[in-house]
């Protein structure tokens, strides 16, 4: 005969009947609290965000002190930015609207080791800087992986100026700086990504500001190298009225490693009147370049494999440029009593 199995209902009645005789036998104190030691949640109170009026500011915290409750902290952005020192020209600098906007001083630029004038942006981290055909034709660009070609994606601006060239023989978007003098940049401004649309045109992967200086110290630089380089620098600035006047010249000479010496001549000055602040001034500045070179561009390798032509020859030696570029512009900027 199969045993006998237990039903689980007969089970949970008897629990449930145990469970009733034990409330029974306590008193009926399991139903119901006493109405005198009852108690109840303090009460909970929702402002609408009025503020306090504070009779003096309040004293400066520890660090690792607890904050209380009922105090509130109001963190103000301007508080903690460092004077304005911007050039006059170049004008205030607003908050960064992303993570990807930084700033990136003179100092720090010129601190770093180049021979071109276009390798000071590689500065900007990521921004890599190349040149071919020549020590006078536009730099190419690399910025977050991309071939931004010879500026085309990259918004490049001095002083205020656009150097990207809308009509280009080479190219949409042609941005040349062989006539930059690095020791006259007071700050670079740099935005990567396509995210500002006030940047324009050539900003589908970045922008590049460069602000030149008002006033400096005395200089006079004399620089050379192998493969022929030679270069000339002199600046100065003296107090002219109310404002200063600022004078760069440079002067440089390069050959390159090619068996067709680049041969590059290289005149640049730059002249600029400054008076007042970054808010409330005013500034003119002229600038002039003229450039002539030779130009050793790409070589077949059927031809190196066969010693036709060696690593560092030349299929056409009359290749080459010259390029010349003039720039004058001002600015005036004045304040409201606001400060707008």
């Amino acid at each position: 005969m199969p045993p006998r199995r237990s039903e689980p209902g007969r089970c949970y009645g008897a629990l449930t009947a145990f469970s009733a005789l034990v409330l029974l036998a306590d008193g009926g104190d399991a139903f119901a609290q006493n109405a005198g030691t009852s108690r109840e949640l303090p009460p909970v109170q929702v402002s609408g965000g009025e503020t306090r009026p504070h009779k003096k500011p309040a004293l400066a915290r520890r660090a690792g002190k607890p904050v209380r409750s009922n105090d509130r902290i109001v963190v103000d952005p301007t508080a903690t930015q460092a004077p304005n020192a911007r050039s006059v020209a170049s004008g205030v600098k607003g908050p960064p609207g992303m993570a990807s906007e930084i700033t990136v001083s003179g100092e720090e630029i010129n601190a770093r080791p180049f021979a071109r004038p276009g390798e000071a942006l590689e500065a900007v981290p990521g921004l890599i800087v190349t040149q071919h055909s020549g020590e006078g034709k536009a730099n190419q660009y690399f910025l977050r992986g991309y071939n931004l070609d010879h500026g085309t994606d990259l918004a490049i601006t001095v002083d205020g100026i656009p150097v990207n060239m809308r009509t280009h023989a080479h190219g949409q978007g042609y941005a040349d700086l062989n006539w930059l003098i690095p020791e006259t940049i007071a700050a670079i401004d740099v935005r990567k990504g396509p995210y500002f649309a006030d940047e324009g045109d050539f900003a589908s992967v970045g922008s590049v500001h460069i602000g030149l200086i008002d006033r400096t110290k005395g200089l006079a630089q004399v620089t050379a190298g192998s493969f022929g380089y030679h270069r000339l620098l002199g600046m100065d600035s003296a107090k002219v009225g109310d404002g200063s006047l600022l004078v760069a010249g440079e002067l440089g000479t390069y050959n390159g490693p090619w068996d067709n010496p680049d041969n590059a001549r290289k005149l640049n000055g730059l002249v600029r009147y400054s008076q007042g602040t970054a808010t409330e001034g005013v500034s003119v500045t002229g600038m002039a370049y003229a450039n002539k070179w030779n130009s050793t561009d790409q070589v077949p390798q059927r031809a190196i494999a066969t010693g036709l032509l060696d690593r560092f020859g030349s299929e056409d030696p009359s290749d080459g440029g010259n390029t010349n570029r003039f720039a004058l512009s001002a600015r005036v900027a004045q304040s409201d009593d606001v400060g707008l």
